[in-house]
């Protein structure tokens, strides 16, 4: 693009365009009303709640095997008044949040540099489709050996559970990028640098983000099984102490936690990407 012009070229003022002539107009799904859809989800939820509660107090089952929700919600009570519950979350998110951060850095330009770029693409390719097949838990024993039973084997093992998710997610938006986003970006005069970094980038961003919503349940599923194994304090060290002594409630209510933490999370990231990608609503697929 010439230095005088004073055209922006990005994908947001791209998907702000009228839809050409003749191209279908996306519509919404109708889903229902959003109150009625609450009640449905609330109601599932209750319902599993109370049937528990009943089977936990039948007798039908030992404590040992099913405690009652009631029993659960207890242990969660009291470990929290020891100040184990607490301490357990605060080393579990922040070793959560440490490898899922690191994972994406790491992920997102290489993600983007494979999906652009042929070269990258035929020296990086081999690589990746060896490795990611392999849990991220069978490097568990080899992170020990390396870093040694700590922190640094944990961050290592949570980084791989969310580095792999968001790269595939960042390579399959780069490459599926509308190709006519790209041609309307050329037409204008954008430079190859400035259509990478102002159309193909910010348009590839959602599906990077449905990615960082899947490394998430995976970082949560690491790390509670590094914490059993290779550090002092965490959700998965407190459930893997509660088993010793037979303690299924608080194994339990650790499991709960975790799912709760989890699902937080990822509502909070798709918040954030209808709040940085609602102009993406607009692209017409083809």
């Amino acid at each position: 693009m010439s230095s005088g012009s004073h055209t922006v070229i990005t994908a947001k003022a791209i998907a702000s365009l009228p839809p050409v002539d003749g191209a279908p107009e996306s519509e919404p799904l109708v889903r229902g009303s959003s109150g009625w859809r609450n009640v449905r989800v609330y109601g599932v939820l209750i319902g599993l709640i109370i049937i528990w509660e009943i089977l936990g107090r039948s007798g039908l089952f030992e404590p040992i095997i099913l405690p009652s929700f009631s029993e659960v919600l207890q242990a969660i009570y009291t470990s929290a008044m020891h100040g184990d519950l607490f301490l357990a979350i605060g080393w579990s998110c922040y070793r959560v949040f440490m490898g899922f951060g690191l994972g994406m850095l790491l992920a997102v330009p290489l993600g983007v540099a494979i999906g652009w770029s042929r070269v990258c693409e035929d020296l990086f390719d081999p690589v990746i489709e060896i490795l990611r097949p392999i849990p991220p838990l069978a490097w568990i024993p080899l992170s020990i050996i390396w870093l040694g039973v700590g922190f640094k084997s944990v961050l290592f093992i949570t980084t791989l559970g969310s580095f792999f998710p968001i790269l595939v997610a960042t390579i399959s938006g780069v490459r599926n990028v509308d190709k006519r986003m790209i041609e309307f970006a050329r037409t204008l005069g954008a430079s190859t640098s400035q259509i990478l970094l102002k159309v193909v980038i910010p348009a590839a961003m959602p599906q990077t983000f449905v990615g960082m919503r899947i490394a998430v349940g995976f970082s949560w599923m690491v790390v509670v099984a590094a914490e059993m194994i290779s550090v002092k304090y965490g959700l998965g060290w407190l459930i893997w102490k509660a088993r010793f002594s037979f303690d299924t409630a608080t194994v339990m209510a650790g499991m709960g936690i975790i799912g709760l933490l989890s699902v937080i999370m990822t509502k909070a990231m798709g918040y954030l990407e209808s709040v940085l990608f609602s102009w993406k609503k607009g692209i017409v697929k083809g």
